[in-house]
């Protein structure tokens, strides 16, 4: 009998929410035992997201899981144990991803997600925009103020809130100045997701805080930067969820500008595409995320 160890190798919150999931979705496919070794089960638990794990062990061949056997591994036939999660595997490849944003949209997963959103009642029932500017480590990534201009140019929103690592940083100062009703979003980690994802209008930057903002914001219109590279991390996270079953009823929107596109193109290091990560494991995620 076995049971499937894993725990926190590196980054911060919802790059543990990527992994962890990612071994709950094959726990649950495959009736695995898991013992989750992490500080932040409680803040996974608080977002409402359920991890798997069956109450029994069993018998059966151990798999090594990666980004390159996830999906092998979800498809299998047989008989699996337990599961070796390779230390540095981040599931943010477009195939990897596709399978977390469907899970993490299934019936289940929303109902639960939801009942725990203490501003659960703002669902379909605000006309607000948030927008999630990344900066702090990679602030050199960020898609930049023209970008998140020309989404917030073309809506109608009652109320602007904007939620940042660098909330004094001078991209984000400016946003604030242009848009009348528009506030700093001052919340912890978790209650920005959850407050956030109840916007009727979501813009999001890169990074995996950016992205679970997105998957969770079931109802809103959700806005990304699209690029076929970004130097610190892939695209697959954002690449067509719009296609995807669970996306509805809300939308996910790629908005691509030539000056985005040709920056970060142009970027030394900007080799992260969609089923690459750069040489170097970098902590870039979580509440800077």
């Amino acid at each position: 009998m076995s049971t499937t160890k894993v725990g926190e190798y590196g980054g911060r919150l919802c790059n543990q929410i990527f992994r962890l999931f990612s071994v709950s979705i094959l726990a649950k496919k495959h009736n695995l035992h898991v013992n989750y070794i992490l500080n932040r089960y409680k803040s996974i638990r608080d977002l409402g997201i359920i991890l798997y794990s069956s109450d029994t062990k069993k018998e059966g061949v151990c798999k090594s899981l990666d980004d390159d056997t996830m999906l092998q591994i979800y498809n299998s036939n047989e008989k699996i144990g337990s599961l070796n999660v390779k230390g540095k595997s981040c599931f943010q490849r477009k195939s990897c991803s596709d399978l977390i944003f469907e899970n993490i949209r299934s019936d289940e997963s929303k109902k639960s997600i939801i009942n725990k959103n203490p501003y659960k009642d703002r669902y379909n029932n605000n006309n607000d925009c948030c927008i999630h500017v990344r900066l702090g480590d990679v602030r050199s990534w960020n898609p930049g103020v023209l970008y998140f201009c020309k989404v917030l140019d073309d809506l109608n929103f009652d109320k602007l809130y904007i939620a940042s690592d660098s909330p004094n940083d001078p991209i984000v100062k400016e946003i604030k100045n242009k848009y009348e009703n528009s506030e700093i979003l001052i919340k912890n980690e978790i209650e920005t997701i959850q407050f956030a994802s109840t916007c009727k209008n979501v813009v999001l930057s890169h990074g995996t805080y950016s992205g679970i903002i997105g998957y969770l914001s079931f109802y809103s219109n959700v806005y990304y930067c699209k690029v076929n590279t970004v130097g610190w991390q892939p695209v697959g996270p954002w690449k067509d969820k719009d296609k995807l079953p669970n996306c509805k009823p809300g939308k996910w929107i790629g908005i691509e500008l030539p000056e985005t596109t040709e920056k970060f193109a142009n970027a030394r290091g900007a080799i992260c595409k969609e089923d690459l990560y750069p040489g170097e494991w970098r902590r870039a995620d979580g509440w800077a995320g």
